[in-house]
C-alpha cells in the first residue's frame, strides 16, 4: 500500500516536469548567413542576379494578373459571364505561373549554393547552428529562406548569432 502511494505521488510530482518540455522552435535564415559570411564574394553577387532575374520576371506576371483582374472587373460590370469565366482561368494559370517561378528560384538559387558552397563551410554552418540552438534552449531550427514559413517572431530568429558564430569559430 505505501509504494502504491509513494508511486501516485511520485508520478504527481513529476507531471509537470513531463508538461513543460515544450518544443522551443527557432528560425535561422541561411541566406542570410551565407551573403553574410561571403560578404562582397563572386558567389554572392551571381546569387543576387539569379534573384534579380527572376523578381523581374514575377513583377511582370504580377503586372499582367493586375491587368486580368482590371478586365475581370470590367467583364463583370458588362454582365458577360462568359468572358469572366475565361479571365478567371487566365487568372489562375498566371498566379500558378508565379508560383512555379518562385520555386524555381529557390531551386536555382539553392542548386548554386550547393555548386560553390565548400562541403567544410556547410559542416562549419550545421555546427554553429547546433551551438547557438543548444546554447539558447532550441529544440527545432528551422529554415526561414525556405517557403512555407510565413511569419515568425524576431525573437526566435538565430541568423545573427549563427553568422557570428561562424565569423568567430571557424
Amino acid at each position: 500500500m505505501k509504494t502504491l502511494i509513494f508511486g501516485v505521488a511520485l508520478g504527481i510530482l513529476s507531471m509537470p516536469v513531463f508538461s513543460q518540455q515544450l518544443t522551443t522552435v527557432a528560425i535561422v535564415n541561411v541566406q542570410q548567413v551565407y551573403d553574410g559570411y561571403y560578404r562582397g564574394g563572386g558567389s554572392s553577387s551571381s546569387i543576387g542576379a539569379i534573384r534579380q532575374r527572376y523578381r523581374q520576371l514575377i513583377n511582370e506576371q504580377r503586372t499582367q494578373l493586375n491587368s486580368l483582374n482590371e478586365q475581370r472587373q470590367a467583364a463583370q460590370s458588362a454582365n458577360n459571364q462568359s468572358r469572366v469565366t475565361e479571365i478567371e482561368r487566365e487568372i489562375a494559370k498566371t498566379n500558378n505561373t508565379i508560383r512555379e517561378l518562385n520555386l524555381q528560384q529557390n531551386n536555382t538559387i539553392r542548386q548554386q549554393q550547393q555548386n560553390r558552397l565548400p562541403d567544410t563551410f556547410l559542416q562549419n554552418l550545421q555546427r554553429a547552428i547546433v551551438f547557438v540552438a543548444e546554447s539558447n534552449g532550441y529544440t527545432v531550427v528551422l529554415r526561414a529562406d525556405d517557403q512555407g514559413i510565413q511569419w515568425w517572431s524576431p525573437v526566435v530568429d538565430i541568423t545573427e548569432e549563427v553568422l557570428a558564430r561562424l565569423l568567430d569559430r571557424y
